[in-house]
This record gives structure tokens, sequence and C-alpha cells, in this order.
């Protein structure tokens, strides 16, 4: 699923011939958007949750070797005036993922 509808809520399943789906990833902080980066042999990728007009959590997702994990996310707080519009991170949190 891909889309910009806010905070919709994502699944992602890995689907394997004879077995179980496999449930990877499960958030309502979408939409997801792909990243061109890879981790374990799967795609990286972000959410975009919206709070407000001027707040969105944005999450970057690696994929751990078993399900995905918030890699990196930061609170997205836009300030404006009438001359200048401008943004900033804060509440930024890391975890290290390792990619093989």
């Amino acid at each position: 699923m891909f889309g910009n509808q806010v905070n919709t809520e994502i699944w992602f399943y890995l689907l394997k011939p004879n077995t179980e789906p496999k449930l990877l990833f499960n958030s309502y902080n979408g939409p997801y958007y792909p990243l061109d980066s890879t981790c374990n042999s799967m795609p990286d990728f972000f959410t975009n949750g919206r709070y407000s007009s001027a707040e969105h959590h944005i999450v970057y997702y690696r994929y751990n070797g078993q399900q995905y994990e918030a890699a990196y996310s930061y609170m997205l707080v836009g300030i404006s005036s009438d001359i200048h519009n401008m943004v900033i991170a804060d509440l930024i949190e890391k975890k290290e993922i390792i990619c093989k």
C-alpha cells in the first residue's frame, strides 16, 4: 500500500510458498515512503505521521533480519512567519541496525 492518507495503518507481510505469511511490520504512523537503500536485503522506508498541521513524526525503518525496526526518528515542527517558513527537528532518537 502506498499513498498520502493521514496516519494510515500499514502492514507488511513476508510471503513464501508453502508457509504462513509472516508479519514484518505494522504501524498507525503512515503513510509510508520507500527509500533506495536496503538493509539485510530488504528495502528501507520511512513513515510520516501527522499530529497537527505543524507537527509530523518521521520514523525511518530498517529490516534487522527478522522484522522491521525503527532506526531513526524525529518530530518535524513547522515554524512560519509572514516572511519565512522553517522547520526544525526535535525529539531525535537513534538505534543502530546491523546490515549484512
